[in-house]
């Protein structure tokens, strides 16, 4: 009876001390694959340089590349539009649809800056706006 009792304890620990390992591997396992990343494109290299982001900054600002990446091509796809014909020739709806997630997804990125880099972005920011044109 006692062996009983004494199994049903290591057991409760041992399942405790599983639960405890599990949660910290299960919260990194979540935040590492809840978004797929974009590759380091020449555009956000320089971006990451010119804004000298840190390692947490550059993983946050590609996890919202990459949602918006995922937006935009579903957005295409849900409204009947190949991808590969490009923004430039969508209907306006679908420009319009497009350009609000941008829009969102900018400020997710304004939202990842500090306040020196933020400044530094949006005194850049019209140049870029312009040369897009």
């Amino acid at each position: 009876m006692e062996s009983r009792a004494r199994l049903k304890r290591w057991m409760t620990l041992v399942g405790l001390a599983g639960l405890v390992a599990g949660i910290p591997v299960g919260v990194v396992l979540n935040e590492t694959l809840r978004e797929p990343l974009v590759e380091d494109s020449p555009w956000l290299q320089h971006f990451q340089v010119d804004f000298d982001l840190s390692a947490k900054q550059l993983h946050k600002v590609r996890r919202v590349l990459a949602v918006r990446e995922r937006n935009i091509v579903e957005v295409y796809t849900r409204m009947g539009h190949d991808v590969s014909s490009g923004f430039h020739h969508a209907p306006s709806e679908l420009s319009r649809t497009i350009d609000s997630i941008k829009r969102q997804a900018d400020a997710r990125i304004e939202a990842v800056l500090d306040s020196d880099q933020l400044d530094q972005y949006m005194k850049a920011r019209p140049k870029a706006d312009s040369a897009r044109k």
